[in-house]
């Protein structure tokens, strides 16, 4: 199975730490943010992962040299030039992740207890295009859901904006490559005051075909067998936190139009105004967002009660 760690952001939230560091690199616990995330996915039996950069690229290219995970292929997006926010990021590494599996997705700053399986095993059972941790907790924008947990809205609570799904505009955008980018060595320039490690074997991406439609093992139905329509469904608005986690079925990057700098929430509206995007109810003890001060000095207090 593979998974996405969403690692680009500029962290300026937690500026200074993250004038000399990538919040990737940020630790808790003694350990970097995105060591702990990715300890979480192998733990979940993931064996393949693309990790995004762009704040200090060369520094996180360095840990992960220095730092190997056995039996485990990273991948690493480049976003240096451009940094293109969940949407773009995620269809800018599409071409590794398309497969018959659904593929998860994990902000760096995020740590939390919650079951992995337990959110995959709810996906494949709903069957939607997309899969999102959310949570009871007190926040300024929630998403909304009716009482099956399908996506209905998303609400801003400080303005009282609410936004439904509607279908996506057609985007005059080239389609996805055929193959894989080249391997980030030879894409990015070498840092002056940080030595460019090459990567091991194992992280550098090949170059495979990508298919247009799901492979014949995949578990989901093909992109034109899916419950991909105008569906009604009762408009209760549950209120629930995005948590930072979600899952994607590969169809996703054919149903997806946009390209370059996007929202993925932006993009799962559109998508829930014709195919089904559900919310997993996370009830675990501990979620932590460590992307303020506050918050990672809290995260640093609390750390040893998160699995």
């Amino acid at each position: 199975m593979k998974a996405m760690v969403f690692a680009a952001g500029l962290g300026t939230r937690l500026y200074p730490l993250t004038k000399e560091v990538p919040k990737a690199l940020v630790e808790v616990g003694g350990r970097p943010l995105l060591r702990l995330v990715l300890e979480k996915l192998v733990a979940a039996g993931i064996s393949e992962i693309v990790i995004n950069v762009h704040h200090f690229p060369e520094m996180i290219r360095s840990y992960l040299h220095d730092h190997p995970l056995p039996g485990v292929t990273l991948h690493i997006s480049d976003e240096s030039d451009e940094l293109l926010d969940t949407g773009g990021g995620l269809m800018k590494a599409a071409p590794w992740l398309m497969g018959g599996e659904p593929v998860l997705v994990h902000n760096v700053d995020v740590i939390s207890d919650l079951d992995i399986g337990a959110l995959l095993a709810f996906h494949r059972e709903k069957g939607g295009v997309a899969t999102l941790a959310v949570r009871e907790r007190e926040t300024r924008r929630y998403l909304l859901f009716d009482r099956d947990m399908r996506l209905t809205g998303w609400m801003d609570r400080q303005t009282g904006e609410i936004r439904r799904p509607e279908p996506a505009a057609m985007h005059d955008q080239p389609p996805l490559p055929s193959t894989l980018p080249a391997s980030p060595e030879t894409t990015s320039p070498s840092s002056p005051e940080i030595p460019s490690h090459p990567l091991p074997e194992t992280t550098s991406p090949g170059s495979p075909e990508i298919p247009s439609q799901p492979s014949p093992e995949s578990t989901s139905p093909p992109l034109n067998e899916f419950p991909c329509q105008t569906t009604p469904h009762l408009k209760s608005d549950i209120p629930l936190a995005f948590s930072g986690i979600h899952v994607v079925d590969p169809v996703v990057f054919s149903l997806i139009s946009r390209r370059g700098r996007f929202s993925l929430i932006d993009a799962y509206l559109e998508l829930a105004a014709r195919c089904p995007v559900y919310g997993y109810h996370d009830r675990s003890p501990h979620w932590m967002d460590v992307g303020k001060p506050e918050q990672l000095a809290q995260a640093r207090e609390d750390f040893g009660k998160v699995r």
